[in-house]
């Protein structure tokens, strides 16, 4: 099966970060999903919506996951003008609607808000297409919420998403997964 992995205003808002642990956890944990050694590099394409010019980290990952094999693209133009939502994104891939034979993980900033359907490419518009779909925490953060601390607003933020998923009827239907492990992501089949 094939990945698309999401990442939705992957950069956030460091300025008003007061934990840098947060932002060292989210770039750690898209690290781990490239390096994993069993990974299938031709099954998992990265689409990213923006690239900070700030953002060196990403800018790093994604030239060290090109040279590896991967097809990351990244869409500086996304944001600008039309809105653009899932079948843009499928035209950039060749998905072609072919649901049965590719899932989605998310991950970004905001997550009760850009990641669940805030933005055209949020969770909600790849599941309501009929796309397997999975929001992994690690790759989460969340700014737009209140707390005096990343803590607390990454708690009122999912919070929020559970609100809201169950107010859209996506309870069950949308994946959240905290462990690696569970992400199912292509591997490579071994030759017995």
């Amino acid at each position: 099966m094939n990945t698309l992995l999401v990442l939705i205003d992957f950069f956030g808002h460091p300025a008003i970060n007061n934990d840098p642990v947060t932002d060292t956890i989210r770039y750690s944990a898209l690290q781990d999903i490239l390096s994993y050694r069993s990974i299938q590099k031709d099954k998992l394409h990265i689409f990213a919506n923006k690239m900070d010019p700030r953002d060196i980290r990403l800018l790093e990952i994604k030239d060290i996951a090109k040279g590896k094999g991967f097809n990351f693209v990244v869409d500086s133009n996304y944001d600008k003008g039309e809105v653009k939502g899932v079948d843009y994104v499928e035209d950039i891939f060749e998905m072609k609607r072919n649901i049965k034979y590719w899932q989605i993980i998310i991950g970004g900033t905001n997550l009760s808000g850009c990641v669940f359907k805030n933005k055209s490419i949020g969770a909600y518009y790849w599941n309501k297409v009929g796309y397997k779909t999975n929001i992994y925490l690690p790759l989460c953060c969340e700014y737009e919420q209140y707390g005096v601390n990343d803590f607390q607003r990454n708690m009122n933020g999912f919070a929020r998403l559970y609100m809201d998923m169950k107010a859209a009827d996506c309870l069950g239907k949308i994946d959240i997964t905290k462990n690696f492990y569970k992400l199912e992501l292509p591997r490579i089949q071994k030759v017995v």
